[in-house]
């Protein structure tokens, strides 16, 4: 619905209600309207929402009665009711479920209204099985096909995505598989992205579920869906084979599913962080003042572990992002061909490992265009580097090693993983007085770096080769200590207690967990577990 016609509904019902009208309707109709229209993320409008919820408390605003008048006023409007349902979500006041329930039981509430009440009511923990609820349904048969509506209308939204899949993992598995199969038998185009992600998913039974069921909407995006899976192709190559058949006999055939290029605007990728994750950003200019956007983390052992993207965001966000990403973990632009290269790369490595990416590469990739994404590994060829002159001086350069631990990328090298965090779990008593005695730093480094000597020889690869894109000059002394690192590692299999950069590090790492933990955190922060 455009803005001034909601705002006519809106004017026309606080004409109706004169007599008692209610303060703030009008303040909250302009946010809720505001909300609506900003490309903004998830986390973004939580923190509005937070914001306004300030402004309502300072000015004495009647929120609930206005929010709940909005959905009266405005039923026709699913963008409208599914923010109103967000805000009282985000209220957090359980107070909100008699008025909310009262509205439920209203006359004149349509059935797909009642559908998102009975989501905020299922929210603030009422049990919406209850018969007496689904009673006041008009269409009970209907209340099925109106929910899936709702979840197609939502998947639409590229910054409401991820929320609908946090939604959906709370789902028992039986309702996962159902809803599924109703996403297959609608038929509706809209579908394949959602099942191209569940088609991704670890969990073998509802990955095939929806292998199955693009094979049943007929559809040349669905056969390129079905052709890029990266997570099952051996596990479910029959299946994906089968349900590739089932298109190709029913006469579809493969269309492009872009119709529209948009020119790169800007790429960057991060340095490598302790737990072998980087941030691969690519944007590309929709217009004047606006671009579409994907963020990738790339991984050392997964390959993708994460993604999150923007259909339209502003140029002006991306140059803050891009900021401060070369802010905070260094963040370098690169040439579009290089992105190609890296994620053909982590494909490669998910595959090489039989490692589970992230489901919603299947959504992000089309960032890529009709680029190929074939999986193939990236050789970065040190000899254009400087590994013959690192060669002849290489004890010299071993020995003061330790010493690339002080400056970035190195100093984020620290392993700020699980493994670290149970290893000083188990030895926190030895180390209460923050000693690092030998023993324990051999333990470390055989237990836990040990078993990842392949990733940080790769790790070291790339990073030689980041700062030699970055600025050789600069990173001269780093590179030539970085390519002894690698010839110990890599070439001579040198132990690891008998280097001193990978002692330093583990001393590191140590203390920093061990200060995590006494400050009560038994767990990395903010870690994004393997999908």
């Amino acid at each position: 619905m455009e803005s001034n016609l909601l705002y006519r509904e809106l004017k026309k019902s606080v004409m109706k209600k004169k007599e008692q009208p209610i303060r703030g309707y009008k303040k909250v109709a302009a946010f809720i309207e505001e909300l609506i229209n900003s490309q903004i993320s998830m986390e973004e409008a939580e923190d509005w929402t937070e914001e306004f919820f300030y402004t309502v408390e300072e000015e004495n605003i009647d929120l609930i009665p206005a929010l709940l008048q909005l959905i009266k006023d405005t039923q026709q409007n699913p963008d409208v009711v599914t923010t109103v349902a967000f805000l009282l979500e985000q209220y957090g006041d359980p107070d909100v479920l008699e008025p909310l329930m009262e509205l439920f039981k209203s006359p004149g509430i349509s059935d797909t209204t009642r559908s998102i009440l009975l989501g905020v009511m299922e929210y603030y923990g009422m049990d919406t099985q209850d018969p007496t609820l689904i009673s006041y349904f008009q269409d009970i048969r209907g209340l099925g096909q109106v929910a899936l509506e709702g979840m197609l209308q939502l998947s639409e939204r590229e910054e409401m995505l991820e929320t609908l899949l946090e939604e959906i993992s709370n789902f028992s598995p039986e309702a996962q598989l159902r809803m599924i199969e109703e996403l297959g038998k609608s038929r509706d185009e809209r579908a394949i992205p959602l099942l191209g992600i569940f088609a991704e998913y670890r969990d073998k039974e509802l990955a095939k579920a929806a292998i199955l069921q693009l094979g049943s909407i007929r559809s040349g995006k669905s056969i390129e869906t079905l052709e890029n899976l990266i997570n099952h192709q051996q596990d479910s190559q029959e299946l994906i084979q089968r349900s590739l058949r089932k298109l190709q006999f029913a006469g579809v055939t493969k269309t492009p599913s872009i119709l529209e290029s948009f020119p790169i605007y800007k790429c960057l990728v991060s340095w490598i962080d302790g737990r072998g994750s980087r941030v691969m950003l690519i944007a590309r200019q929709r217009d004047a003042r606006h671009a579409k956007l994907a963020q990738f983390m790339l991984h050392e052992k997964v390959g993708i572990k994460d993604c999150y993207g923007a259909q339209n965001i502003t140029l002006k966000d991306i140059d803050k992002i891009t900021k401060e990403l070369k802010k905070q973990v260094g963040g370098m632009e690169i040439e579009y061909a290089y992105c190609l290269q890296l994620v053909r790369d982590a494909l490669w490595t998910a595959l090489k490992n039989e490692a589970k990416i992230s489901p919603l590469f299947s959504f992000y990739r089309k960032i890529f265009e009709k680029d190929p994404l074939t999986p193939q590994a990236y050789i970065v060829d040190l000899t254009s580097y400087g590994l013959e002159e690192a060669r002849q001086s290489l004890e010299e350069l071993l020995a003061t090693s330790d010493e690339l631990i002080s400056k970035p990328p190195f100093s984020d090298w620290w392993p700020d993983t699980p493994s670290s965090y149970d290893f000083v779990q188990k030895k926190k008593r030895s180390m209460r007085n923050r000693i690092m005695d030998s023993k324990i730093i051999r333990e470390f480094l055989t237990q836990v770096l040990e078993p990842d000597r392949n990733q940080i020889t790769k790790r070291l690869e790339l990073t030689i080769e980041f700062l030699a894109k970055k600025n050789p000059k600069a990173y001269q002394t780093q590179i030539q200590k970085a390519l002894a690192l690698w010839i110990a590692l890599k070439e001579q299999n040198r132990p690891l207690d008998n280097i001193p950069f990978m002692k330093e590090l583990a001393t590191l790492t140590l203390k920093n967990v061990l200060n995590n933990i006494q400050m009560g955190y038994t767990e990395p922060i903010d870690y994004v577990p393997e999908y």
